[in-house]
């Protein structure tokens, strides 16, 4: 079950920003072997701090630049 979420100490809703894509690795061993999940997800986050993984973004090289 996720954790909810914190309200946003800034406005009345987080205003999300797309920062960069990222690979979450997820690795689960048992007596029968190993296994690993990859997930590409886009890292957002709120200017009150808050962060969370969401749909995956491409960069352009406009946005490369202003970054």
């Amino acid at each position: 079950m996720a954790a909810k979420m914190k309200p946003c100490t800034l406005g009345p809703k987080h205003n999300w920003v797309w920062k960069r894509n990222v690979t979450l690795k997820r690795v689960n061993m048992t007596p029968r072997g190993t296994t690993m999940q990859l997930s590409y997800r886009g890292d957002y986050r709120c200017a009150c701090g808050e962060q969370k993984y969401g749909v995956t973004r491409d960069q352009t090289a406009a946005e490369l630049a202003a970054a």
